[in-house]
């Protein structure tokens, strides 16, 4: 959340001059709603067997750069699927500069209840539960206050095969439209 996940893939698949995906948009066309809406009315058990479905969906399709949410490594047939089709990067990044990043945004469902006060913790809390799976990246990338998207682009380019699918995991946060996703 917030790790820039969505610029740095468009920058990549702009780079490497691939298709780039960003799974909200998947699946807010196939619910026909937004990320907030589909929490909001079905509840975020619905949203993860969305998420799924739609990964499944674009997950076989070879050389897309595909940007996740952060939550999708916490199914285990999701991580072994990206594994097993692509190249998984993470974005990591300290829980203050996340706290920085997102502190304003009321866009997040998973923050929905979540005051200012309790925003630290709770990213912390939760990039601890999901530090393990995020860790099995085959590459990672750790920025700081000053790392640019350019300077991630650059690092992960100098990392990553050149023929592969490349999936941008990062604790959960402009564009060429897709052009080829099943229905």
């Amino acid at each position: 959340m917030g790790a820039g996940k969505t610029t740095v893939g468009r920058q990549l698949a702009d780079k490497l001059n691939r298709p780039f995906v960003d799974l909200d948009d998947v699946i807010e066309k196939k619910a026909d709603l937004t990320i907030p809406s589909i929490f909001e009315k079905y509840g975020e058990q619905y949203f993860r067997q969305i998420e799924t479905d739609c990964l499944w969906r674009i997950a076989h399709y070879p050389g897309n750069v595909i940007a996740t949410g952060g939550g999708i490594i916490l199914i285990a047939n999701n991580r072994k699927l990206m594994k097993d089709t692509g190249i998984t990067v993470y974005l990591k990044w300290q829980t203050n500069i996340l706290y920085q990043r997102i502190k304003n945004c009321t866009q997040r469902p998973l923050l929905k209840d979540v005051t200012q006060s309790q925003l630290l913790q709770y990213i912390d809390k939760m990039v601890r539960q999901r530090q393990p799976f995020y860790e099995q990246a085959d590459i990672i990338i750790t920025g700081n206050e000053q790392t640019t998207s350019d300077q991630i682009v650059e690092s992960i380019i100098q990392k990553l095969p050149l023929t592969s699918t490349c999936e941008i995991l990062a604790s959960p946060s402009d564009g060429r439209v897709v052009n080829k996703i099943p229905d």
